[in-house]
């Protein structure tokens, strides 16, 4: 590898493996103090696993929280905190919908728009995690939702990524009752640079002990 091929790989590692796992943990800390029921189920079974392992290791975490998963889910899908396109280039002709592609052609999805597509998800702007519980995952084209791309070239970090989300929030919901402050103030606005999005001011959250 030339030099400039180990700065550009060491950035993407940088980016995608820091910033959007510490974003997508604003993201979540958001949802949790927006809407407190949801937090209090995370906290149950929070509870309910540390009941069982006596602490929280791996399989607590990834095993055992299933809806802590669909939270986690739910936020990636409102908030990606990657805007880029989800991109594969086709490796031979093909028609769809009657318009024949080409080998070769580059073919890009959208991932933000595809996760509002009320063809998709029903009232797409509602926060609902039980979107990816049961039935509702199966009823789905799992295509539909790709905040780590698809197929065999997604993210290479995806499961160390929800693992380090997951232990995150569960550490801090099971220390702290969070709830939004004052000046947190209508929907989180988002601010967009270099294919990322984050929260453009705060979120501003009160944590308070347990």
């Amino acid at each position: 590898m030339t030099l400039q091929e180990v700065e550009l790989n060491t950035t993407v590692m940088m980016v995608a493996g820091f910033e959007t796992t510490s974003t997508t943990i604003a993201f979540m800390a958001y949802v949790l103090a927006k809407y407190q029921d949801v937090q209090e189920k995370v906290r149950t079974e929070v509870t309910e696993a540390l009941e069982k392992y006596g602490k929280l290791n791996y399989e607590a975490v990834m095993q055992n929280m299933k809806y802590l998963r669909s939270v986690l889910d739910e936020t990636l899908r409102i908030y990606p905190p990657s805007t880029l396109f989800t991109t594969r280039r086709a490796i031979k002709d093909f028609e769809y919908n009657g318009v024949r592609y080409k080998a070769g052609t580059s073919i890009m999805a959208p991932t933000m728009n595809i996760h509002m597509d009320h063809r998709y998800w029903p009232k797409p702007h509602k926060f609902d995690p039980e979107r990816f519980l049961g039935e509702n995952v199966a009823s789905r084209a799992s295509i539909a939702y790709q905040p780590f791309g698809v197929g065999p070239r997604s993210c290479i970090g995806e499961r160390l990524a929800i693992l380090a989300v997951m232990y995150t929030v569960a550490r801090m919901v099971q220390n702290y009752k969070m709830s939004l402050g004052e000046s947190q103030e209508g929907d989180l606005e988002r601010r967009y640079y270099a294919a990322m999005a984050a929260p453009k001011n705060g979120p501003y959250i009160k944590f308070q002990r347990i």
